[in-house]
């Protein structure tokens, strides 16, 4: 498998290649090349840090035989988002060659039998953060003709690197080059792979957090080839956004990504959770990413009223481990993804889609880093995405057939959207979000049913819409 050269968070170890800008294009068999198909892209996620375009399987896409699928490989890491913040190491590296792949797809892909004037980007979790960035450029609306973003915003608060200068100093220190300017990029350009990415290991704080060490900048005005010079919520109040179809989702419980690897062992036999007890206002800042603001105070009364909002008296422990769970679902992923809905509602040039996944399956994100296959998360990050394009070389998910249904009809929706702009879920299209005051309406999928309306975190909608009998079964 190819991958660009990382550090493996849960390997803990470095691997991959340094020549890695590839491209896995798959185009359904039998397919005629009199007619064009449209075309699925995907930016694979992992913090911007880990990772692979070629670690989906597009098998569920290809046997329906509607859409063509290209995955891409982008740098990661300090490879792909190393910045001093000035034009010597600007940084972005990783966008850059996603945007480039889009542009290759663009002029290329009918030579594979795909439609370059239904093109849909899509990506999940640093991708869908990725497909995010992508929209707030207005070149973008000439590379694509719509665009998903999976459980991930450029206003979640792990996107954007606030200290990049900082974490350049950190590691090139570890590397002994204790040089600025020019020869601070030529002493780390001499570095070997190896000695960067075991350098990248020590930088954690506790276990694989804050899981995003580099990743996206904001890079001086006059920076030759820059990806963007302003922040992403100034972006979208300026209007900056590529007028094509936007869609956001998320899952009920995102959260699962990072705060499941809590509940594994420390060298003591004992959940690391427990350790929160003790180390909550040291570790807090590291877990939700605002360790990098200035004032020591803010950050200890923030840690403290998250805490009690969320905890309230109880204890960091595995029966409370849910509680816990919810903070992370919110702070780290959900309300960036609502605060972005309401902004593209405000300033964008259409309405947004916006779908929200809420039926488990048997084997998420959370079951894998907590390394527990009976804990009950809910619907984690990624669940809905193993529906329309599973990890390759995953042995431990098995389909219900709720999830079969599920998949056909999250098809459909990719398929109307790219070519209609209105994305349709079964039989049901989903609602515009425009620029008024109602409240927002979502998609909403549970295992055997699904209705539309606004989101509420204690399931009230659900149980309203049953009441009223306005559910849809499968």
């Amino acid at each position: 498998m190819l991958r660009c050269r990382q550090f493996e968070i849960f390997a803990n170890f470095s691997k991959g290649q340094e020549d890695c800008l590839f491209l896995n294009i798959f185009t359904p068999q039998n397919r005629s090349f009199n007619n064009l198909l449209p075309v699925f892209i995907y930016i694979h996620g992992g913090a911007f840090m880990f990772g692979a375009g070629s670690s989906y399987s597009p098998k569920t896409i290809m046997n329906a035989g509607n859409m063509l699928v290209v995955t891409i490989n982008y740098r990661l890491g300090p490879l792909g988002f190393l910045s001093t913040e000035d034009g010597i190491i600007p940084g972005n590296l990783g966008l850059k060659d996603q945007q480039l792949a889009l542009k290759w797809i663009k002029q290329n892909i009918y030579l594979f039998g795909g439609d370059p004037e239904k093109i849909l980007l899509t990506g999940q979790s640093a991708g869908g953060a990725s497909v995010h960035l992508h929209v707030l450029k207005k070149e973008t609306e000439n590379l694509v003709s719509a665009a998903v973003a999976i459980s991930g915003s450029a206003l979640n608060p792990w996107v954007m690197q606030m200290n990049a200068k900082e974490k350049t100093k950190t590691l090139a220190k570890m590397l002994n080059c204790k040089c600025q300017g020019k020869k601070l990029k030529s002493c780390l350009q001499e570095q070997p792979i190896e000695n960067i990415n075991s350098a990248v290991g020590t930088m954690f704080k506790f276990l694989d957090n804050p899981f995003n060490l580099f990743g996206p900048v904001v890079e001086k005005e006059n920076t030759p080839g820059a990806f963007m010079t302003a922040d992403p919520q100034n972006l979208i109040e300026r209007g900056e956004i590529a007028n094509i179809p936007f869609m956001l989702t998320f899952t009920t419980e995102e959260g699962a990504y990072n705060a499941a690897s809590l509940l594994r062992k420390n060298e003591k036999g004992l959940d690391y959770i427990e350790e929160l007890n003790e180390r909550w206002f040291e570790l807090a800042p590291y877990l939700l990413f605002y360790y990098d603001k200035p004032c020591k105070k803010c950050k200890q009364m923030l840690s403290k009223s998250l805490k009690e909002m969320y905890m309230g008296k109880e204890i960091f422990s595995r029966k409370s481990y849910l509680k816990l769970q919810k903070m992370f679902s919110d702070l780290i992923f959900i309300n960036g993804i609502l605060e972005t809905i309401i902004l593209h509602r405000m300033f964008g040039p259409r309405p947004v889609y916006s779908y929200i996944y809420a039926n488990p399956h048997n084997y998420g994100v959370g079951n894998f880093l907590a390394n527990d296959l009976e804990f009950e998360f809910g619907a984690t990050h990624g669940d809905d995405e193993v529906l329309f394009l599973p990890f390759a070389f995953s042995t431990n998910y098995t389909s219900k057939v709720n999830d079969m249904k599920i998949s056909k009809y999250f098809l459909k929706m990719f398929e109307t959207f790219v070519s209609e702009g209105i994305p349709v879920f079964k039989d049901t299209s989903l609602p515009a979000n425009g620029n008024n005051l109602e409240p927002i309406q979502f998609l909403q999928i549970f295992e055997k049913i699904y209705f539309i309306g606004p989101w509420s975190t204690s399931n009230t909608n659900l149980q309203e819409c049953q009441q009223r009998k306005n559910c849809f079964s499968y």
